[in-house]
């Protein structure tokens, strides 16, 4: 990650165990998910949430819709956007 700059955490698969939601804001800017693989955390994969949309600032990991179930809320500062990622 070049110029990383925010993490959020939570669990966001409902399994018990907190994913790390990464972002950067540096050149081909992307927001990943790493997700523990293991009781304990120490494997985990990452996997690319956003790839180039927003140049990530700040970010939270909430139920923002009163579902149980918590959204992904992250801003961009270069790219002037909020984008929420929902749950499934």
């Amino acid at each position: 990650m070049v110029n990383g700059h925010v993490l959020a955490v939570g669990d966001l698969d409902g399994d018990g165990r907190d994913e790390t939601v990464a972002g950067f804001r540096g050149q081909e800017f992307q927001l990943h998910v790493f997700k523990s693989e293991s009781e304990v955390g120490e494997r985990r994969t990452r996997h690319v949430l956003d790839a180039g949309g927003i140049a990530a600032a700040d970010g939270r990991i909430a139920d923002l819709y009163g579902t149980g179930r918590p959204a992904v809320a992250f801003t961009g500062a270069s790219t002037a956007t909020l984008k929420i990622y929902s749950p499934r």
